[in-house]
């Protein structure tokens, strides 16, 4: 490209040229981006079929018996339930409950200074919410 021409759209224009474009009141060449395709031809479209989700298990024997929903290959069956004593102890201690507050746990305990820091973190962005920098 020589000196003093600028490539817009299809072709390159001076500057001069380019002034006399946006002196005449003539709108700016169009930027070269790429055209929408078009669409061909619809062809023969078939009927989709809905999807669905897994077959839900009614029977309270294998619910009782089996970890239904565990398998996560197409092929095979659920696992069967262990008696409580083949798993280990922390399993059944876990909090399955909601969160404890801050009061119900020791200032010097890892899970307290967590909680705090969460806690200081949604404090901080409600006070700065829809503030610009």
């Amino acid at each position: 490209m020589a000196a003093g021409t600028r490539a817009l759209g299809h072709g390159a224009f001076s500057r001069s040229s380019l002034l006399l474009l946006l002196l005449r009141g003539d709108p700016p060449p169009a930027r070269g981006y790429a055209k929408k395709a078009a669409v061909k031809g619809k062809g023969k479209v078939g009927v989709k079929e809905a999807l669905q989700g897994p077959e839900v298990c009614k029977d309270p024997v294998i619910l009782t018996t089996h970890a239904v929903g565990v398998n996560i290959y197409k092929q095979g069956t659920d696992p069967k339930l262990l008696p409580d004593t083949e798993y280990p102890e922390w399993l059944f201690s876990l909090n399955l409950g909601p969160p404890k507050n801050l009061d119900e746990l020791d200032p010097e305990s890892r899970e307290y200074l967590k909680r705090l820091r969460k806690e200081h973190m949604w404090q901080h962005n409600k006070e700065h919410r829809g503030k610009k920098f």
